[in-house]
């Protein structure tokens, strides 16, 4: 098999369908649907808030967020654009101008906010080793209030995972201790079950959101993952452990 392109990514309506398939793995899967109007109708109808996004698109380009604040007031947001559509067929009109060309998923919205507001997700790195999945090295990111995604190259900061959940959560200790564990087996799983696409793979970066049930989110499963910030907090040590585990994956 050649060599993987970092930026080659299966379809996010194929890996979705996968996981929802896989008992393990389907709890962690927000409806996903390709974007068509009838689509779009009924998810607004259903959740007032989705996200649009391309189905083979990397870090977070080309997301758009829709949110239904009335019959007759539609609200299209990304990181450096917003549109207000005062009717169904201005918003699919405006949508279908900016989605032009490519196919493209609507996806409920999932709220992964710290305690101030601010998105933020969470990479985890998981490794084959010894033929078992396991969860290496996680990290925080988060980003400004309003923002529609986390992308620590377009102003988001890496954060570590003492750091995220004690100062942006304000999680005890017990909680804490349940959501790394949580977390892990989350991460594990999906790796088990994405693996059956690419079975020479010894590696997946898994984006995972928190919303504020505590119900853990499926964002995107990354089969190139680039490694963590050299330096996180001033911190080295999620960088040089990603590279230890990563240099016992087989």
């Amino acid at each position: 098999m050649g060599k993987i392109k970092r930026r080659h990514v299966r379809s996010k309506l194929a890996v979705s369908y996968m996981l929802l398939e896989t008992p393990e793995t389907a709890e962690y899967v927000p409806d996903t649907r390709l974007l068509f109007k009838q689509s779009l109708n009924e998810m607004l109808e259903a959740y007032s808030e989705v996200y649009i996004k391309p189905d083979k698109g990397v870090q977070g380009i080309g997301i758009l967020r829709v949110v239904k604040k009335a019959e007759d007031r539609f609200v299209i947001r990304s990181n450096s654009y917003k549109a207000v559509c005062y009717d169904f067929d201005t918003l699919w009109g405006l949508l279908s101008k900016l989605t032009y060309g490519s196919r493209y998923v609507i996806q409920k919205a999932i709220r992964s906010t710290t305690s101030s507001g601010a998105p933020f997700d969470i990479r985890i790195h998981v490794f084959r080793i010894d033929g078992k999945w396991r969860s290496g090295v996680m990290y925080g990111r988060v980003d400004s209030p309003g923002k529609v995604t986390t992308n620590v190259k377009q102003g988001g900061t890496s954060v570590l995972m003492e750091s995220l959940f004690e100062e942006h959560l304000q999680y005890n200790e017990k909680r804490k201790r349940d959501m790394l564990k949580n977390l892990s087996k989350c991460a594990e799983s999906i790796a088990e079950t994405v693996n059956g696409m690419y079975p020479p793979l010894r590696e997946y970066g898994i984006d995972v959101g928190i919303d504020k049930n505590g119900r853990l989110w499926i964002y995107e499963v990354n089969i190139a993952p680039m490694a963590p910030d050299a330096v996180i907090e001033g911190d080295e040590s999620v960088y040089a452990r990603y590279w230890e585990i990563k240099n016992l994956s087989s």
